[in-house]
């Protein structure tokens, strides 16, 4: 199985009736014959030694030949694509990055793998994403007018590097909770999802578990920032009796809400988040946002008579009367026009904002300095933002409109 001078890294596995194939980090599930073909593969055997264990196995009668083109048509293709973000110029992650390794952080997860007994796990999660929310909803603004530009920033710094730390720990959870099951993650990171910071922990090797068992890893950090929530909401209470117009008070309650939303946005299923993970794992949905897309292919094609063009192998599999997909891609296209829209308001307002810009209304003062800088920060990813999406769009039309 090699690609040039590369040899695709591999692995398989078994977990009772279900078998996975690992590619360079890509899961496949595979049926026992061709788990078969690959262990008799890693052992080295020949072709017909391969063909003997099938009908020893199976008792199904085959040769060496047969073999050979079994491996030639449905197991080589595999290997021979490209399993790298980083080599996809239109990948919805334009900016990835390693920030820390398994070695660095695995003295901290092994403490708190007891929170993911499965058992434990299920009694809490609800009530924390209730008690978060719930509050979140119902918490009120001390909103403490700070006599200085400077000690709001200051505040706003705080909250930011809290948010950094809060983040880490939500990715410690993903790592703990696959520990907890016997997978190691390999790495936590930084990265930027269409128009998202994000860390992310990678666990891809979770798809040779349990459903059970992927659905706590895949909420393993929201539960981590339930946690983290409640222990907020007890500072920022304590500080609001102690000191309510201090600098403390209100930055807590800004951490706290902070981390309830971004609770509320990792459970967000339309982009590849926390939620995107749950919905695909509890409706056995494998690739959901492909077969979203296909769906929509498919009623473009079939019912609008559009020259979409969608592959034979693609088509068959698509599941066109799961209720869950229909629902899924129905609102996710909903969704996806709020947020267009939402990036045509915000783009105007950007054009507006630096046609009416003049070097003499320049404010150099500190907090002038940091605004300009957040307002050209934000541009720069939406411009970015844009590109990326222009080169998709260029893409599709090259290879799926049929001319």
């Amino acid at each position: 199985m090699e690609s040039g001078k590369n040899k695709a890294q591999f692995s398989i596995q078994q977990m009772g009736d279900r078998y996975t194939l690992s590619i360079n980090g890509i899961f496949y599930d595979i049926n026992a014959i061709t788990y078969c073909i690959l262990s008799c593969i890693k052992n080295g055997d020949s072709y017909e030694k391969i063909a003997q264990t099938i009908g020893e196995e199976f008792d199904i009668t085959t040769t060496a030949e047969e073999v050979h083109q079994i491996i030639d048509k449905n197991i080589s293709p595999l290997f021979l694509k490209e399993h790298s973000l980083n080599r996809n110029k239109t990948s919805a992650f334009w900016f990835k990055k390693e920030i820390l390794t398994y070695s660095q952080y695995k003295n901290l997860i092994k403490p708190i793998k007891f929170l993911f007994t499965p058992t434990l796990f299920w009694v809490l999660i609800l009530p924390l994403l209730i008690f978060n929310i719930t509050v979140l909803f119902k918490l009120n603004n001390p909103a403490v007018e700070f006599q200085h530009c400077e000690t709001s920033l200051l505040s706003s710094g705080l909250t930011y590097l809290s948010l950094f730390f809060i983040m880490i720990f939500h990715e410690l959870g993903h790592a703990a909770s696959s520990l907890k099951f016997g997978v190691k993650s390999k790495s936590i990171g930084f990265g930027f999802y269409s128009i998202f910071p994000v860390f992310f922990a990678d666990v891809t090797a979770i798809w040779s578990l349990s459903k059970e068992k992927r659905m706590i890893v895949n909420l393993a950090g929201i539960f981590i920032q339930g946690i983290l929530g409640v222990i907020l909401f007890i500072a920022y209470y304590n500080s609001l009796e102690l000191y309510p117009n201090s600098m403390a008070t209100q930055t807590l309650y800004t951490i706290f809400v902070a981390n309830s939303l971004t609770m509320l946005v990792n459970l967000f299923p339309f982009f590849k988040f926390d939620g995107y993970w749950c919905y695909s794992d509890f409706f056995n949905l494998s690739n959901l946002g492909r077969q979203s897309r296909n769906l929509l292919k498919y009623v473009a094609k079939t019912y609008l008579r559009l020259p979409i063009y969608l592959a034979e192998k693609e088509r068959k599999q698509l599941k066109t009367r799961s209720i869950p997909l229909i629902i899924y891609t129905l609102a996710k296209s909903i969704t996806n026009l709020l947020l267009l829209y939402l990036i045509y308001i915000l783009i105007t307002r950007i054009i507006r904002s630096a046609s009416s810009f003049s070097i003499q209304n320049i404010d150099f003062s500190l907090c002038g300095i940091s605004e300009n800088i957040y307002n050209i920060l934000i541009a720069y990813i939406f411009i970015r933002v844009i590109v990326k999406f222009t080169l998709r769009i260029v893409k599709t039309v090259k290879t799926y409109i049929s001319i």
